[in-house]
């Protein structure tokens, strides 16, 4: 009754002449009405995303991977029903195919050409392939996982760089983007995709979006009167506008997102109608987990506090050559954000049938293209009859000595040399544990060594403690036939197991919500536990009684104990060799394989493989062959 009540108002307004949003009542005033009738078990059918939450018992890492039932949101919302609410339609287009979508995808940006790849980019690599990882582990039955990346290698900076250069943009785009393809070879990043904008398939899907958008009636030409950043590629209004200085010190205006400089710009361009979609966007952002963290979803809600303007899409011809012409009017080229972000339909299949739903889209990104993402894509994908993202995760930048990194200054890290010097597996760690989604993180030569080192002592050294022949000599995980009674019997025994059971939960809760820093800093909490409970109990001195036979009357006491605290160890060591799998992937399968578990055995992180009765006495994979993390050389220099 109460919504045939709220139908019949709602054709009063419209009777009336007023535009009502339906996306924004469906997002917002449809969950109220869910939960004002007190059916808190089931969630809402939303319009972003067209279907009900990971219920509550997933917590973070329900909503980031849909840790019970559909990963993220369930995809088979077509335009007019439950998608994200596209605005008034003023044309008429099918919508694109979604049905039968089942894909997981994590994707970075896809990374623009005009500079080498920098220590951002890794870490973006880095966040994105450690998160897509935890899902496989989090979520196996989801399948597949897939991670994009790519490079963006159209736009005026391109065409600017590449004739800095004295060569062709094509030329000098390929070159770029194999950089960027071997660092992440070199970080080992699983990606599932690597697209270019420059590829036949990825043009085919932005002319297709813009013919859509297009014939929807979302896209009309009209005049830009306003600022543009050349650098940030990006239109400004007055309020984004303030005055500062250039390179030389010169007065001028600059964009308050990113501080360069700003020109006027007064242009014929093709616009796109963002106006419309304000009420929608704003629905989505209201969506709990949406966007992470939720500094950032209050930071772009505040933006949108103002009316938005259009969207200019489109550069003159003859300002712009190097990009995508508009399909219709060759004498413009579709502006560079809107070719960029359509890498995300090009990926899942656009224009032909999607393997993959936007909504079930994790968006890697950093700070700085926040409003491309959070407003710009999910509008663009609302107009062409589409939900819009599932999870936008948003990582902070990173400074050198406290200040910007730049060539002048001279405080410039090198990815590449980095991961020469300390290792893949180091360098990933130290960026996600190191590396802030709430704020920037400084790097420091002396903190990633530090980081290095702690590696090697605390979890490489462990390993190498608890499956040595001196203190292990059968080379077995141990039996123990009534574990709640070592537990109880060997002094902290039961505190360590509380430990290990306890982290499960409190890691998936951080790596759920993207917080991979809080996550693994967990992790080495326990491992630094676990090294004090080996050094309480001294192993190795019951080790050496049972060897050289010099108490037989307590031989049984001791053999128990022994094989406890050994059986303890490997089953945290085992647990946090799961759990710091996705940031130190290569590493962690040796030391699980020295464990004793291969690939081929089942790695769901809730399957206890060393639990009585299941895997009691199981033989320990062959030795790791050296440090599992070898010492910075400037360490051993130093000793």
């Amino acid at each position: 009754a109460g919504w045939t009540c709220l139908s019949r108002l709602l054709r009063l307004c419209l009777q009336a002449g007023l535009w009502f949003s339906e996306g924004a009542m469906r997002a917002g005033f449809g969950r109220r009405v869910w939960h004002a009738a007190g059916n808190v078990a089931r969630r809402p059918v939303t319009a972003c995303g067209g279907a009900a939450r990971a219920n509550a018992a997933g917590g973070w890492a329900g909503r980031l991977f849909g840790r019970q039932g559909r990963s993220l949101h369930s995809t088979t919302a077509s335009a007019g029903s439950d998608t994200c609410g596209e605005g008034p339609k003023l044309g008429s287009s099918s919508s694109p195919d979604l049905t039968g979508t089942a894909t997981y995808r994590v994707s970075t940006p896809i990374f623009y050409v005009n500079g080498d790849p920098h220590l951002g980019h890794l870490h973006s690599g880095v966040l994105a392939d450690a998160i897509n990882r935890w899902a496989r582990v989090a979520r196996p039955d989801v399948a597949p996982h897939l991670l994009s990346t790519g490079t963006d290698e159209h736009g005026l900076k391109v065409q600017q760089a590449a004739q800095a250069a004295g060569v062709d943009c094509q030329d000098f785009c390929d070159g770029v983007s194999q950089r960027f393809k071997g660092l992440f070879v070199a970080a080992n990043v699983d990606c599932g995709d690597y697209v270019r904008t420059t590829e036949e398939r990825h043009k085919k899907a932005v002319l297709s979006l813009w013919e859509l958008l297009e014939s929807r009636g979302h896209i009309y030409k009209g005049e830009y009167q306003g600022w543009y950043s050349v650098t940030d590629e990006a239109f400004l209004a007055d309020a984004q506008v303030v005055d500062g200085v250039d390179k030389e010190g010169n007065p001028c205006k600059v964009s308050t997102e990113s501080g360069h400089p700003v020109v006027r710009a007064k242009e014929e361009n093709y616009m796109f109608r963002l106006s419309s979609f304000q009420d929608q966007i704003l629905a989505w952002l209201d969506q709990d987990g949406v966007v992470v963290p939720a500094s950032r979803r209050k930071a772009v809600s505040a933006l949108l506090q103002e009316p938005l303007p259009d969207l200019s899409v489109s550069r003159r011809r003859d300002v712009l050559q190097w990009g995508i012409p508009v399909p219709s009017d060759p004498s413009h080229t579709i502006y560079v954000w809107v070719d960029a972000l359509a890498n995300y339909l090009t990926v899942a299949g656009f224009p032909d049938k999607l393997d993959t739903s936007p909504s079930d889209f994790v968006h890697v990104i950093g700070k700085d293209i926040t409003k491309f993402h959070a407003v710009y894509w999910p509008a663009l994908l609302m107009a062409a009859g589409l939900p819009p993202p599932g999870r936008l995760v948003i990582h902070g930048h990173w400074t050198s000595q406290g200040q910007k990194m730049s060539k002048s200054v001279g405080n410039v890290v090198e990815p590449f040399a980095l991961l020469e010097q300390f290792g893949c597996d180091p360098v990933r760690f130290f960026l996600l544990a190191e590396g802030r989604n709430g704020s920037d993180s400084d790097f420091s030569m002396s903190r990633m060594e530090k980081t290095a080192n702690e590696l090697a002592d605390t979890l490489g050294n462990l390993l190498q403690r608890c499956t040595s022949k001196a203190l292990n000599p059968d080379q077995t995980v141990p039996h123990v036939p009534d574990l709640a009674t070592q537990l109880a019997a060997v002094p902290h025994a039961q505190d360590m197991w509380n430990t290990v059971n306890d982290l499960r939960d409190s890691v998936w809760h951080h790596y759920g919500s993207g917080d991979f820093a809080s996550g693994v800093q967990t992790v080495m909490r326990a491992l630094d536990k676990a090294n004090w409970f080996l050094n309480n109990r001294e192993p190795w001195k019951v080790a050496k009684v049972l060897r050289n036979g010099t108490d037989c009357d307590n031989e049984l006491r001791l053999r128990s104990e022994l094989d406890t605290v050994l059986y303890c160890t490997a089953e945290c060591l085992r647990v946090c060799g799961l759990l710091l799998s996705p940031a130190m992937p290569a590493s962690m399968e040796r030391l699980l394989a020295r464990l004793g578990l291969p690939l081929s055995h089942p790695r769901e992180i809730d399957r206890q493989a060393f639990a009585p009765g299941l895997a009691g006495g199981r033989a320990l994979g062959p030795d790791v062959g050296g440090p599992l993390f070898p010492k910075p050389a400037s360490s051993k220099q130093r000793r």
